[in-house]
């Protein structure tokens, strides 16, 4: 019967240490997995809660009565455009900075 060397022992020893290390890994893994599928749910319950809050009509409210001052100083309302096609722009014309 042969004995082992001591290249042997440190073989056997290597393999442990790699399982050891394949464990800590896999135990890593399984942690920061989990850890990142709790806070998907939590960040999508959140977001879902957040969202359903706010009511919308899913249509715009486009037209109906208004009455605005002209640039020159007339009043302007929308009978004054009945019948015809209007695109008005609210820009700036003056700003601060």
């Amino acid at each position: 019967m042969r004995q082992p060397t001591g290249n042997a022992s440190a073989a056997n020893g290597d393999v442990v240490n790699s399982r050891t290390d394949h464990l800590i890994t896999l135990a890593l893994a399984v942690v920061v997995g989990g850890a990142l599928v709790l806070g998907g749910v939590f960040f999508g319950t959140f977001l879902q809660l957040r969202l359903s809050t706010q009511t919308t009509s899913r249509m715009a409210a486009i037209g109906g009565p208004f009455t605005l001052v002209a640039t020159n100083g007339q009043n302007v309302s929308e009978q004054t455009f009945r019948g015809k096609w209007v695109l008005m722009y609210f820009g700036y014309t003056f700003c601060l900075s």
